[in-house]
């Protein structure tokens, strides 16, 4: 693993704790990837934090839009889901419309599974629906997964985006 600034990233879009005498310092890059705590040092490599976005009370918004244009931190993000899920033995992967199609088929392709949409309603045919929910922030929402995706038993693996509050 080679830090972002050995990769012609920017200084202005590379982290304070993405730097080559971080990596160099405490731990090694694959110490480093051990950490998948909310808060640690992959945590920081990936998302900037917004405080009280997109209101006040959410202490921690994890922005994971600035990584989509840095392919090596992109990369970082599947190899830390796949590090972490390889083992579980799941059967498929599944994506909520639609942030999750954008970590659920990369993710879904390193680990060889399936890959499930889980649209709107209304928006998929030959589906299911289910239940109606209330959403994070405001407003009623109903998922659909298409029929017969899953079968009993199947360990399905969910992905939407990162953690967005705490």
């Amino acid at each position: 693993l080679q830090s972002v600034t050995e990769k012609n990233i920017p200084a202005s879009h590379v982290p304070p704790s993405r730097t080559n005498e971080h990596i160099e310092g405490n731990m090694s890059a694959k110490e480093e990837l051990k950490d998948y705590s909310q808060n640690g040092a992959v945590a920081k490599k990936i998302a900037s934090v917004t405080p009280y976005f997109p209101f006040k009370g959410i202490e921690r918004f994890y922005d994971i839009g600035g990584f989509l244009k840095h392919p090596e931190i992109f990369q970082l993000v599947v190899d830390v889901f796949v590090a972490r899920y390889k083992s579980i033995g799941v059967d498929s992967i599944a994506g909520f419309d639609a942030r999750g199609f954008i970590l659920g088929p990369p993710i879904a392709l390193a680990l060889k599974k399936p890959f499930i949409m889980l649209r709107k309603k209304g928006k998929m045919p030959n589906s299911i629906s289910g239940k109606e929910y209330g959403k994070e922030y405001a407003g009623k929402d109903v998922l659909t997964i298409p029929r017969g995706s899953v079968k009993k038993g199947d360990r399905v693996l969910l992905i939407d985006d990162l953690v967005v509050a705490t």
